[in-house]
């Protein structure tokens, strides 16, 4: 990985190691040429008399010579335009991206702060109240205080919040899914989801926007999600709306390094998770739970070997 960087830096300078190449050759080129007016007058190698004066003479061997060694000036200059071209066409394309992941970045936040839900909750003391709340607040509501109530069911069942549906419904969260009011959050899954694409494909317009590269952008979206967004987002990539498309990009960029696994809905989850960081698979603790949908360990680690 250390010699891909170093080819990187390398290939975006202006004066590459080609470049001093050919200019050395230029020297030496030069200093024979500035030998030869010595060698030819030097007696016993030629005989003037019958070539014209001497200064005739030389100018004319010399200035074929001399053209030869313009045009190769006149290369290098045009090699040194061609190099400062090609960095500033790299240069437009890298502010053309950033500009562009930014304005998603703006877009993304004016969503998140404008989300609104209106809802009922309860109380320690059992009471049924109605609240309202906006922004990052509402992903908290969701999780933990929301009434939600399934009316599908041949029996009717009250949840509160997504963390008890999910308690309830053993860890299946297709199911709970569809028992959530979690679909409202669907445009901002969107977004999200394009943003990380986005920089995930850059690499095909960008050659210089290496694996690292990108990990520092999606760490820059990974620092404005709060940590009830985290939860969230790792319950909607567990659903089938989010575990064909989202998930890879999740694991891919490490999106959940900084979730609070006690947070999690089950104990079971938390023994999974809590332990990220060690070597190896992450064994499943919670026998008779559905844990087929379990995150592998890149969904937390990023492996920055992996170019």
């Amino acid at each position: 990985m250390k010699n891909k960087k170093k080819e990187t830096i390398q290939k975006n300078k202006t004066f590459t190691s080609d470049f001093w190449v050919y200019l050395f050759i230029f020297i030496v080129f030069i200093s024979i040429i500035c030998f030869f007016p010595t060698w030819f007058t030097k007696s016993g190698n030629w005989d003037f008399r019958e070539t014209g004066q001497i200064g005739d003479t030389i100018g004319g061997i010399m200035s074929p010579f001399v053209a030869i060694a313009a045009a190769i000036l006149t290369f290098l200059a045009f090699w040194v335009q061609f190099k400062a071209n090609e960095q500033q066409r790299k240069d437009i394309a890298l502010e053309r991206f950033e500009s562009n992941f930014f304005e998603l970045l703006h877009f993304h936040q004016e969503i998140t702060n404008g989300l609104l839900l209106k809802c009922h909750t309860r109380t320690k003391e059992q009471q049924d109240v109605y609240v309202e709340e906006k922004g990052r607040d509402v992903f908290q509501l969701l999780y933990e205080d929301i009434l939600i109530t399934n009316k599908d069911s041949k029996a009717k069942k009250e949840y509160t919040g997504i963390k008890d549906v999910i308690i309830k419904n053993d860890n299946d969260w297709n199911n709970a899914y569809l028992n959530s009011p979690i679909g409202f959050l669907d445009h901002y899954f969107r977004l999200l989801y394009r943003i990380l694409k986005y920089i995930d494909d850059s690499s095909k317009k960008i050659p210089e926007m290496t694996k690292s590269k990108k990990y520092e952008y999606t760490s820059i979206v990974r620092a404005t999600l709060s940590q009830y967004e985290l939860i969230i987002l790792f319950y909607n990539c567990l659903s089938t709306n989010g575990n064909r498309k989202f998930k890879p990009l999740i694991e891919k960029y490490a999106i959940f390094n900084n979730l609070r696994v006690e947070l999690l809905a089950t104990t079971e989850e938390q023994d999974l998770y809590g332990s990220k960081f060690d070597s190896g698979c992450l064994p499943a603790q919670g026998k008779g739970k559905n844990m087929s949908n379990k995150y592998k360990k890149g969904a937390f680690v990023y492996n920055e070997n992996e170019e």
